[in-house]
């Protein structure tokens, strides 16, 4: 039985120094030939719309990066560290997703393949406040703390046998939602972030000793002399209590056996 045959073949490869490698196919995509230069390292792979290119470490062959496009929009890239004996030092990768409104998340990940960020991006390259993810671990694996817009999120205590025994959480909510372009948002009086419709905020509230019920009530303002608004339009949404928990919360008590085993 005959086998489908790739709809796209790349043409040509290009090479760091300029020169290229040259593809020719006939009409059921079988290679008849190819031509030019094979002695340099590969700058740019493409076939169809999708595209590979490469760098590499400083007066060496070693890949550097790679970064992995389609119709020139960039889906994912990956970074290799080196010691000075050309051992794999770490590899770093950047993973980017986009939605339909051309904002996108683009996910980090470390030589373990932990996921130590995830960063959701405006079309135009701005940063969407409130959703600005980190991630740290430990030697081991174990995560150690999380972050938000490069703030503490929660952090995590282990024992010695990689159990989690607390975590810290700080008096911090994140409020997000959409509103008028034009209008003054603010959470509990303090003025958000706005991107468009978009709003960002914060709420704090004292969770050092126990944990709090913190009512959050949101109100937007569209200015007098807008089309339609004759005065001051003030609309508020009370949006309950959130209940922000302990500053340091015990997860999990474990048997004698379970701490003792190997």
């Amino acid at each position: 039985m005959a086998r489908n045959k790739p709809t796209t073949r790349k043409t040509a490869d290009h090479l760091t120094d300029g020169k290229s490698v040259n593809y020719q196919f006939d009409t059921a995509g079988n290679l008849l030939s190819r031509s030019g230069a094979r002695t340099s390292r590969y700058q740019t792979f493409t076939q169809g719309p999708v595209s590979a290119t490469y760098t590499y470490a400083t007066n060496s062959s070693l890949i550097a990066g790679i970064t992995l496009a389609n119709n020139g929009n960039t889906l994912m890239t990956t970074a290799k560290n080196y010691d000075q004996l050309n051992r794999l030092q770490s590899i770093v990768q950047s993973v980017r997703a986009t939605y339909a409104d051309g904002s996108y998340w683009v996910y980090g990940y470390d030589d373990l393949g932990q996921v130590i960020s995830g960063n959701r991006h405006w079309s135009d390259g701005l940063p969407v406040e409130g959703q600005q993810f980190g991630y740290t671990f430990d030697g081991i694996g174990n995560r150690v703390g999380t972050t938000t817009s490069g703030r503490p999120l929660v952090s995590y205590s282990c024992n010695a046998l990689n159990q989690y025994t607390s975590r810290d959480v700080p008096g911090t909510l994140d409020v997000i939602g959409s509103a008028a372009p034009t209008a003054t948002v603010t959470v509990n009086g303090t003025p958000t972030k706005r991107h468009g419709a978009y709003f960002a905020g914060t709420v704090t509230a004292d969770n050092s000793t126990a944990p709090v019920n913190q009512p959050v009530t949101i109100t937007g303002v569209k200015p007098r002399g807008e089309k339609g608004v004759r005065r001051h339009l003030v609309t508020r949404e009370k949006g309950g209590q959130h209940i922000v928990t302990a500053k340091r919360l015990a997860l999990h008590s474990y048997s004698e056996a379970a701490k003792r085993r190997p």
